[in-house]
């Protein structure tokens, strides 16, 4: 009863699927799978309810956001079936999906957030070599955007490109660690390079902001590129400004310090390239110790 019930949520039959658990909780009233799948039919049986008076981008507008509050609503769910979870996920995403493409086939909807939108949709929905043949459109029109970088890096190592894949979060996280969802990125080396972050302590808080310097540290961000001269000379710009901001702002000092040891790291790697003056790189360890001995000595070691 209950695959026939879940098949009916893949289709988006949710109040079938309801009728369905309803008859499968009369026989089985301790059930908690059942009671917790009922519970994420019904969140969205009053949700699709509400498609019909809206137009395509509306709707997959309004899946998308509710697709978020899903999540939230589920954070606490501890029983909820694999393939329950995963045939609704399937309905939501292909329907919104199906709008936004009906929208791009019409010219109608070609922009930069657009592109990404649907390359993260064909993500989900596991189809990484679409999503990536989308998200690199995305990626020419703006070329140091962190969510599409983070969304190419996480598609790439799920095909297995793991240069693509380590050199993109680098770059996603250089740029602006805050605006990359982690709770998004499926790749397990970067699940393990979380669980890893969360070892040694890190504040939930903070965890993104330390991504990129765990990263370094333990050689999972090791794909580098050369540095242009004005990035080199913007990335100097960047460190002064932090550090004049962490001595304006200690309340903030969880973030500022690992944003700046992860852009004192990338100078090292240009000063190591360039074969700079010994001095040069002494200056930097001694500005990485200041900040975080611990990270220094895991740095060095």
């Amino acid at each position: 009863m209950l695959k026939k019930a879940y098949d009916a949520l893949k289709q988006g039959q949710f109040q079938t699927g309801i009728d369905i658990m309803q008859k499968a909780a009369v026989l089985d009233k301790q059930s908690l799978e059942i009671e917790q799948a009922l519970q994420c039919a019904l969140f969205w049986k009053q949700r699709k309810d509400k498609l019909t008076k809206m137009d395509h981008y509306s709707q997959s507008e309004y899946l998308m956001n509710e697709w978020n509050a899903f999540l939230h609503y589920t954070s606490e769910l501890t029983n909820i079936a694999a393939s329950c979870f995963y045939n609704i996920k399937y309905f939501i995403f292909t329907l919104a999906l199906e709008n936004y493409l009906k929208l791009a086939d019409s010219k109608e909807l070609l922009d930069f957030d657009s592109l990404l939108k649907i390359g993260r949709i064909y993500k989900e929905l596991g189809n990484y070599e679409t999503a990536i043949e989308i998200l690199e459109h995305a990626h020419q029109s703006k070329r140091n955007d962190p969510k599409v970088l983070a969304d190419l890096a996480d598609c790439y190592a799920q095909v297995d490109e793991m240069k693509a894949a380590k050199l993109f979060f680098r770059e996603a996280f250089f740029i602006d660690p805050a605006a990359v969802d982690i709770s998004a990125i499926e790749s397990p080396f970067f699940g393990a390079l979380l669980e890893k972050i969360k070892q040694n302590g890190i504040k939930k808080s903070e965890l993104t902001y330390w991504i990129p310097v765990f990263g370094t540290i333990y050689g999972i961000f090791n794909i580098k590129r050369e540095l242009k001269p004005i990035e080199i000379g913007k990335l100097k710009q960047s460190i002064s400004t932090l550090e004049n901001s962490l001595l304006e702002k200690k309340e903030e000092s969880g973030r500022i310090i690992p944003l700046l040891i992860n852009k004192l790291f990338w100078l090292m790697d240009h000063y190591i390239s360039i074969k700079a003056p010994q001095a040069d790189i002494e200056n930097l360890l001694l500005k990485i110790k200041n900040l975080d001995e611990k990270i220094y000595l895991k740095y060095i070691n």
